[in-house]
This record gives C-alpha cells, sequence and structure tokens, in this order.
C-alpha cells in the first residue's frame, strides 16, 4: 500500500500533507523517492511534512532502517531541510527519527505546531 498525499508550493517550501500511510520502510522509501522527484522538478528544496492526522505504527528499529535507507539514497542529496508536524501521541518517536537523521547528518526536524516548522523551514539557521 503507497503513502498518499497532497502537496502544494508555499513560498520557499512544500506543504506535504498526508492523507493515509503504510507504515513499513519500503513505502517510506517511495514515498521519499516521489517527493525528491516534485523537489527536483520544482526546484524547492525545503519541506514541511503534515503527519498530524496519521499514526506512525513501526518501532524505533524501524526508525533506524528507514533513516538509513533514506540518507544512504535520497534525503541529503535532494532535501536541504524537513520540517514533520505530527500528533502529540507521535512526537516522541518523530523524535527518534529526527535524532536517528541528524546524527547521519540529514536536516530533519520534529515540530508539535505548523507555525514553530515554518518559522524553521524560513529560517537560515542550521540546527
Amino acid at each position: 500500500m503507497a503513502i498518499e498525499y497532497e502537496h502544494e508550493r508555499d513560498g520557499a517550501f512544500i506543504v506535504v500533507k498526508l492523507l493515509r500511510t503504510d507504515s513499513s520502510v519500503e513505502a517510506s522509501l517511495e514515498f521519499a523517492r516521489g517527493l525528491a522527484g516534485l523537489c527536483e522538478r520544482t526546484d524547492c528544496h525545503r519541506v514541511l511534512l503534515d503527519h498530524r492526522e496519521m499514526t506512525i505504527r513501526h518501532p524505533i528499529f524501524g526508525h533506524l532502517a528507514l533513516a538509513e535507507s533514506l540518507l544512504d539514497e535520497v534525503l541529503t542529496v535532494h532535501f536541504e531541510r524537513v520540517a514533520s508536524v505530527t500528533a502529540p501521541e507521535d512526537y516522541d518517536r518523530y523524535r527518534d527519527f529526527e535524532l536517528v537523521s541528524r546524527n547521519r547528518g540529514f536536516n530533519f526536524r520534529a515540530f508539535q505546531s505548523v507555525e514553530d516548522a515554518r518559522e524553521w523551514l524560513e529560517s537560515g539557521a542550521e540546527d
């Protein structure tokens, strides 16, 4: 099952709203490949992912496998900065993914507020 999403350009970044997701590493990798293609076509390399209506289901080892696969193949090449806004109950899991990703050189941050995510995407700060 694929990850379904809607997207729109919003100034300096692309806003992606996830509608339905398959939480497998394979589906997430395919989603990242498609998103990388969108970034290349639009020449926009900052992304706000809105996960607030989604529930993440895979455990931390899934985050590790996903981060490794994504970083090796697409993320560090196609994306300058990715902000992920999540539901409060999933925030800790996305923070785990943030830690793994940032330790591998990918500029990813998890947020609970769209406003904070937008502010970070629009800023020049590296953290």
